[in-house]
């Protein structure tokens, strides 16, 4: 759609720059959101989920170009930002989508529904006398 070359390099240079923080925030997030002796496991998933992403979207984006056009084929990762976008708040723990933003503290960012459930177990079995 660009009208140009410098136009069409500007605009993957925005593209870049916003699309490039997403990867790590995503990574910081499995990292503060699991549980204490998962991470390593979870930041793996996410990595694998990752490669694999790039691995296959650059084939299926260049299998798309070959059938079609490369402009239709530059449709397709575009769809999938706005999917993503639409499904980020699904990612959000329980606990921070009950509070509003002013009752939020830090700690709260980083506290997961999930770690809290094994911390209630824990407490539970070591309390339990038999």
């Amino acid at each position: 759609v660009a009208q140009s070359p410098a136009t069409a390099i500007s605009g993957f240079l925005v593209v870049g720059f916003g699309v490039a923080v997403v990867a790590p925030l995503c990574f910081s997030a499995v990292g503060s959101r699991a549980t204490p002796g998962h991470v390593d496991a979870a930041i793996a998933r996410i990595y694998l989920f990752n490669y694999l992403g790039t691995l296959v979207g650059g084939g299926v984006v260049g299998a798309l170009a070959a059938l079609t056009d490369l402009r239709i084929a530059f449709v397709l990762p575009l769809v999938f930002t706005v999917v993503l976008f639409f499904m980020a708040p699904v990612f959000v723990s329980r606990l921070s989508r009950d509070m509003t933003p002013t009752e939020r503290t830090p700690a709260d960012y980083t506290r997961s529904p999930l770690r809290d459930e094994d911390n209630e177990k824990q407490t539970r079995m070591s309390n339990d006398p038999t």
